[in-house]
């Protein structure tokens, strides 16, 4: 049984996604894209963890998704944008990253 793809530059680039096989769905370049940058914004953030708020900060920023179209009829996304990453980066949540909902059951 195969395991699944890890995410990485190279595979973007390539724009190559997971093959179809009894694993699941196959990702397709536009998922895998919000997943990396979901990444890239965790480290550039210096959090040691990618969680919920990073993939929903990278789909925002992805234009294109519906989620994202329906979202800027509602609110300004740059302002959703600069207020999620005012939050992310205040030291209160710096000090409630430690203690994650959900870690116990993850195994983290």
């Amino acid at each position: 049984m195969r395991s699944r793809m890890h995410v990485t530059e190279a595979r973007l680039q390539e724009g190559l996604v997971m093959e179809n096989s009894d694993q699941g769905p196959i990702h397709t370049p536009r998922y895998l894209q919000v997943i990396a940058t979901a990444d890239d914004l965790s480290r550039q953030m210096g959090h040691p963890h990618a969680g919920t708020e990073h993939l929903f900060l990278a789909l925002l920023r992805d234009k294109y998704a519906i989620p994202t179209q329906i979202l800027s009829t509602k609110v300004d996304l740059d302002d959703l944008d600069a207020e999620i990453v005012a939050l992310m980066t205040s030291t209160e949540y710096l000090r409630s990253s430690d203690d994650e909902p959900g870690d116990e059951e993850a195994g983290r």
